[in-house]
């Protein structure tokens, strides 16, 4: 047999897989989805396109099936999740394939692995997400109160209709992080109060 280097053959198995699924792939209820797990399971070295073809194919079914974003939604994040896994999916693929499909569970999700915090802080605004907005603050606003600053501006820029007792739970909880600070000047902290004109602030 011929001697390959090292290199030549990930090449090789690599190939191999590509035509597996291939073949598989262009088949009406072909059974890919198993076959994909059974290569995951058993081979600890296998190329990041085994991975990122079963999202794939998790991402299709889910636009197929809307109804069921929970269960599929669930089945990604075990993935994502999965240490192992992680070291050998390329996450920034994945994040740029969640785009494409919109699927923004999975955004928030690699966002959160990869610590990307002002991303997130951004995702949890888009999403009205208060709890986790909040949850990140209390994470890394200790050492970088700016993150209580940007919550505190996000908050009060909500219309008033808007839950309005809830809201002014999460700016209190925001006031009260912030004037415990040092490295924040109150007169800093009235100027942006001052700035809503239309919401009462919660002292």
């Amino acid at each position: 047999s011929e001697d390959y280097k090292p290199e030549e053959l990930e090449q090789l198995k690599t190939l191999k897989y590509e035509q597996i699924v291939s073949i598989f792939s262009d088949e009406i209820n072909s059974p890919i989805e198993d076959l994909l797990n059974i290569i995951m399971e058993d081979d600890q070295q296998c190329p990041p396109l085994i991975f990122h073809r079963q999202i794939e194919l998790f991402l299709d079914k889910l636009k197929k099936s809307p109804e069921d974003n929970f269960k599929i939604g669930d089945s990604i994040k075990n993935l994502l999740r999965n240490e192992k896994y992680q070291k050998i999916m390329d996450l920034n693929y994945l994040m740029l394939l969640f785009k494409i499909y919109g699927f923004q569970n999975g955004v928030v999700e690699l966002n959160e692995i990869l610590e990307l915090k002002q991303e997130l802080m951004q995702l949890y605004m888009d999403n009205h997400n208060y709890d986790k907005l909040v949850s990140l603050c209390n994470s890394y606003g200790q050492s970088d109160m700016n993150y209580w600053v940007q919550a505190l501006n996000y908050f009060l820029g909500i219309s008033t209709n808007t839950t309005k007792g809830l809201l002014e739970k999460y700016i209190k909880q925001t006031l009260d992080n912030l004037f415990q600070s040092e490295s924040v000047s109150p007169l800093v902290l009235l100027e942006i109060i001052n700035k809503s004109k239309e919401r009462s602030i919660p002292f």
